[in-house]
């Protein structure tokens, strides 16, 4: 993480507009690029987890067989990438959608029009485990 907190400093160093301390901006680095290693340590293991999880067989019908935070995140698997990102970012990492813009390097509008797709996209997909995710 150090590393890449220097690096980041190193390309980031002419955009620093000394209307703080250094060592403010240096910390602030610091803690964005903790909070970045936790956020894709968490993901990945949510992801990881979805592989031992096969919904299409035999487990419709019984509410009782429906992990439902399972099935939600294979969901969000099957999602295409370009609106995957930006959902994970925002329903699971908590970012905002100004962050998200900038990470994704695009406008908010943007953003917010691609976590509404992602959203609907979602419904559908879960439409066949509606029942059973509701009892």
């Amino acid at each position: 993480i150090s590393q890449d907190v220097f690096i980041s400093v190193y390309h980031k160093l002419k955009q620093f507009r000394f209307e703080s301390k250094f060592t403010t901006w240096l910390y602030r680095i610091t803690v964005n690029k903790c909070r970045d290693y936790l956020r894709k340590k968490r993901v990945r293991s949510i992801f990881v987890s979805i592989k031992h999880v096969d919904y299409e067989k035999g487990t419709r019908g019984n509410a009782d067989n429906i992990d439902v935070p399972n099935l939600v995140r294979k969901a969000i698997a099957k999602l295409p990438e370009k609106l995957k990102v930006p959902l994970v970012l925002r329903d699971i990492d908590g970012f905002s959608y100004q962050e998200i813009a900038e990470k994704l390097e695009c406008e908010v509008g943007t953003v917010k029009s691609r976590i509404f797709r992602a959203r609907e996209s979602l419904k559908i997909i879960l439409e066949p485990y509606k029942n059973e995710i509701e009892s």
